[in-house]
């Protein structure tokens, strides 16, 4: 014989096919949006932290005022550092200034982001964020110390991922500034008037501490500083075109997974209000079965099923949307504030554990919280249709108001639940609506 609670399924589900679309459509856009927020993110910062030893990035660089002579290159390669002359010119076009360095093959290697690296003198490779603000496109023509380059492609320099000129600056500018790289030919043949003497530096032992490499800069610093005019020292640690994306990429984690739980409990009292309601339609069913022999628990069972199916549904359709659509919105996010290289997705376990299973412990431990009070009563008050837990009281006596003062009063006293329900949606909506209201004009004040 089969079981009348399946039986029962489909026609509960028919009955609320509405609610159960609305609700099934939210849960997928909001597990979507915050797995793939949280998929781009590690995958992102992961490419960001291996970037250090893939692309070799310097551990501190020194702009001298004249080129180094040999005693202090020696007298510094016995600090048990490696030296690289990283030199670079600047020059203006159309109100932009351009920093053009030859391409490197030893350390702060250039990641190639669309089209090709410089392989004629007449070629540049500049950065492609200031290239995307700015409209220049790939094969577009730009015209630096009087001679014209076509820009060949896109790059990112790894030690320019946001794009301070300088370090002390408050804010990186990806509209007036740009890095680009030409061929060692093109470097040579452009004027040494604004040519700086930059000189990138790495630690041979990869094994320093921060405090370590803290006290090597500034032994290195002073010992630079004896022997010749330094007009700039940044160590890798202290240098904001390096580290400023790295520290926001996946910093407002926290938010975006606040907000989940906050609207997964909005989703799984929703579900209980309209399983409760089912309960109370169906009361003498229930009071029949229950007479029958059927539990407490097999009843829970039943009415949990549809909400978890539901959640799980949403939640697997949403990581799945996750990794095949939202992740580039996402990511197409922090590529339109950084200078970053390319990245791959890489699967994230941390955001599935975020957006599947959490949320459907959400959804179990609130429905069973509320249905589990609702079907605590005996057979015989759900065959009577009385779903009151409580005894009647007697009614309270109130001060000698106005008749209608009076009747309100009573009105509000009788339904104080159901006010209190009201008050905490009420609140779990503004909260969502303070978080709506909050992100545009946190993006525009981000973006000026």
């Amino acid at each position: 014989m089969k079981n009348p609670l399946n039986r029962r399924l489909p026609r509960e589900l028919k009955s609320d096919i509405g609610k159960y679309i609305v609700i099934f459509i939210f849960l997928v856009a909001t597990i979507g949006f915050v797995s793939g927020f949280l998929v781009a993110g590690s995958s992102m910062k992961t490419a960001f932290d291996e970037s250090f030893d893939k692309n070799n990035i310097e551990d501190g660089y020194f702009v001298l005022d004249d080129k180094m002579t040999d005693e202090l290159n020696t007298r510094l390669e016995n600090q048990d550092i490696k030296l690289y002359e990283n030199f670079y010119k600047e020059e203006s076009y159309k109100n932009a200034a351009y920093r053009i360095y030859k391409n490197r093959n030893d350390v702060d290697k250039i990641e190639l982001f669309e089209g090709e690296f410089p392989k004629q003198d007449d070629e540049i490779a500049i950065d492609r964020l200031f290239g995307e603000n700015n409209n220049i496109n790939i094969g577009d023509k730009a015209e630096l110390d009087g001679r014209q380059y076509k820009v060949s492609g896109y790059v990112a320099f790894p030690d320019y991922t946001a794009l301070f000129k300088n370090n002390t600056d408050m804010m990186f500018d990806a509209q007036n500034f740009t890095v680009a790289v030409v061929t060692d030919n093109a470097f040579d043949k452009i004027s040494d008037k604004h040519l700086h003497y930059c000189y990138s530096y790495t630690f041979n032992d990869s094994s320093l501490t921060e405090q370590q490499k803290h006290d090597k800069n500034t032994d290195l610093k002073e010992l630079i500083a004896k022997n010749a005019v330094m007009n700039n020292f940044v160590s890798e640690l202290d240098n904001q075109a390096i580290h400023f994306s790295g520290d926001d990429i996946g910093s407002d984690t926290s938010m975006m997974i606040t907000l989940l739980y906050i609207v997964i409990a909005i989703m799984a009292f929703v579900f209980a209000v309209t399983t409760s309601n089912t309960i109370e339609k169906e009361s003498a069913v229930i009071g029949t079965l229950r007479a029958s022999g059927y539990t407490k628990g097999e009843l829970l069972r039943h009415y949990l099923l549809l909400p978890v199916v539901v959640t799980i549904v949403g939640a697997i359709l949403g990581n799945v949307l996750s990794y095949t659509v939202l992740k580039d919105i996402v990511a197409n996010i922090y590529y339109e504030s950084y200078s970053l290289g390319p990245y791959v997705t890489l699967w994230n376990g941390y955001a599935f554990v975020i957006t599947t299973v959490v949320p459907c412990i959400i959804m179990v431990i609130v429905n069973i919280f509320i249905l589990s009070k609702k079907l605590a009563l005996s057979p015989l008050k759900f065959l009577r249709r009385d779903l009151s837990k409580k005894e009647k009281k007697k009614v309270a006596k109130l001060p000698n108001f106005k008749f209608m003062t009076r009747f309100r009063l009573r009105v509000i006293f009788q339904n104080k639940s159901s006010y209190i329900v009201l008050f905490v949606g009420i609140l779990f909506s503004n909260l969502i609506l303070m978080f709506s209201l909050m992100l545009p004009p946190l993006l525009d004040n981000y973006k000026t």
